[in-house]
């Protein structure tokens, strides 16, 4: 999958084909630059989140993605916390990084929730800061 998306990225790299990426990937079938059993799968994602996102939605999607992983890290440089919230920030902001990159873990109105709330309470926690 990852073979064809990045045949794929090329060919709308600013948006991206959105859901309907299938003709993209008949075509590249039909020009031999997949293989049948690659073709056949027919699987609704790339298995990676970061290409996933590229193909379905372009660099400008990318750049979202990034944004929102990144955008707990700008909270924190604006605010006092303590080296445990900024530890479990990371951590969970990690976990997500390394799972997308076999997976497509922010797909799932699960995970994006647990991602988002455990992040807006680990910004909150207003425990003092250590020295």
């Amino acid at each position: 999958m990852w073979k064809a998306a990045l045949l794929l990225i090329p060919q709308k790299p600013i948006t991206g084909f959105g859901d309907e990426f299938e003709p993209a990937i008949e075509k590249l079938y039909q020009e031999k630059k997949i293989s049948s059993q690659l073709y056949n799968l027919k699987l609704p994602h790339f298995h990676n989140q970061f290409i996933d996102i590229t193909v379905k939605h372009g660099v400008i999607g990318l750049v979202l993605l990034l944004l929102f992983l990144l955008f707990p890290y700008y909270i924190l440089q604006k605010t006092q916390c303590s080296k445990e919230t900024k530890f479990a920030i990371l951590l969970l902001t990690i976990g997500i990084v390394v799972s997308g990159l076999t997976d497509v873990p922010l797909e799932f109105k699960q995970v994006f929730t647990l991602f988002t709330v455990f992040t807006y309470i680990f910004l909150k926690n207003k425990s003092p800061t250590s020295v």
